[in-house]
């Protein structure tokens, strides 16, 4: 019975996803238990993205993207051995991008930007290992800077 629910779940996922551009990199991932991760595994990407994989602890390495459950993309970006590494890219589930976020093997580091889903910018801000840096600024919900502050 659990052989057919699973098969019933991969021909439904993959009906669903196949007018999309997106592509099954491997429908099963099994780890010993004591290592916290273990049971079925699904992994899609999109074609123009390379597929990420997980080694022996569940830790995640290469492109990585959350979805809404309309299928339009929720975050996408880079991750090493499941730290975000580089741009990340966040969006509403209109497809408006709300936030980009810069990082260095999970330490915010560099500039981060949010906007609202309208399209306004609202906070600019920058990041240095971690640490606040350089100017903040703040605007309203029109566009017009509201405060600053350095750091």
């Amino acid at each position: 019975m659990r052989l057919y629910l699973i098969t019933t779940a991969l021909i439904l996922a993959t009906t669903a996803l196949y007018g999309q551009n997106v592509k099954l990199v491997f429908d099963q991932h099994y780890i010993e238990e004591d290592k916290g991760f273990d049971g079925q595994h699904l992994a899609f990407y999109d074609y123009n993205d390379q597929p990420y994989s997980v080694d022996d602890e569940g830790l995640v390495t290469g492109q990585y993207a959350t979805f809404h459950e309309n299928g339009m993309y929720a975050s996408k970006g880079t991750l090493y051995k499941g730290e975000k590494n580089g741009l990340w890219r966040d969006w509403d589930n209109n497809g408006n991008l709300v936030s980009e976020a810069q990082f260095h093997y999970g330490q915010k580091d560099g500039n981060w930007k949010v906007w609202s889903k309208d399209g306004v910018l609202l906070y600019d801000m920058y990041y240095d290992k971690g640490k606040r840096v350089k100017t903040w600024k703040v605007y309203n919900k029109i566009g017009e800077l509201t405060d600053e502050k350095e750091y």
